[in-house]
């Protein structure tokens, strides 16, 4: 079937990246996503070291959970994995149209305050977004772990508010969390 006459279901268009699209058909399987998708992410499954990444997860949140691991080489990752497994149903499809969408999007971010993206993965069965391990965590877990002064406080804010402003300007945050979303590396 031609792209012509193709009805998307999920069109990504960013203002990151003027004139690059990604159009996902509704009639493409969940494997086609990806290799689409793959084109712009690497696939880094192979760069796990399974014997190095956690059967727990670390966090857990509305869309998935949060494994600690380490690539081939050593590097300490974090392992964001949807809750879905992979398949074919309706709802798992949907899933995958989001994550495709969330992956894309990430991948162009390229800002100081913002956690840059590996890649992607299958990780148990799963999809998987591979970023560096933040070993502070989230804002909240660093917050409630110790006493800042003022200037500290200033400066973690103007930090976290100019990763937000850079967001927010390419139209990418729009239910900004800070108390689950931001990871501190301090």
């Amino acid at each position: 079937m031609s792209s012509a006459t193709q009805s998307p279901s999920l069109v990504v268009n960013e203002s990151l990246v003027v004139g690059s699209t990604i159009m996902i058909g509704k009639d493409m399987s969940t494997s086609d996503i990806l290799k689409q998708i793959g084109t712009r992410v690497e696939d880094i499954t192979i760069k796990l070291n399974l014997k190095e990444c956690n059967r727990e997860a670390t966090e857990h949140g509305g869309s998935g959970s949060v494994y600690s691991g380490r690539l081939n080489d050593g590097s300490r990752v974090a392992i964001k994995c949807l809750k879905l497994e992979i398949n074919q149903s309706a709802e798992g499809r949907q899933a995958v149209e989001s994550f495709a969408n969330e992956l894309y999007v990430w991948s162009k971010c390229q800002h100081l305050n913002v956690i840059g993206l590996i890649g992607m993965a299958s990780y148990r069965g799963r999809f998987a977004m591979i970023s560096p391990w933040m070993e502070n965590g989230s804002v909240k877990r660093f917050l409630s772990n110790r006493s800042f002064s003022r200037s500290e406080r200033l400066q973690l804010c103007l930090q976290i508010a100019s990763g937000v402003a850079y967001l927010h300007a390419n139209k990418i945050a729009s239910a900004w969390r800070p108390e689950s979303r931001e990871c501190i590396n301090v």
